[in-house]
């Protein structure tokens, strides 16, 4: 099995050919708002720290707030 992600081209990535492409399943994600990905993100981080560090749960929601706000400026500046 194989996992792939891929962006449009430009900025150093090529072309993806139709040859390769008919080995994937190909999914099409929209991108998704600040406001949304920190909700499912947040959802998911607190969740896990609810069960494996009980005691940090607090810390999910700006842990989390950084790396959206961090992505966001990344794909700003870089894409």
């Amino acid at each position: 099995q194989s996992i792939a992600a891929c962006g449009p081209p430009g900025g150093g990535r090529m072309e993806v050919t139709p040859r390769l492409f008919r080995h994937f399943s190909m999914i099409w994600m929209t991108s998704l708002p600040k406001i949304t990905m920190s909700r499912i993100l947040c959802s998911i981080f607190s969740g896990w720290l609810m069960l494996k560090k009980p005691d940090i749960e607090d810390m999910a929601k700006p842990i989390i707030g950084a790396t959206v706000d961090i992505f966001f400026r990344i794909v700003k500046d870089l894409l």
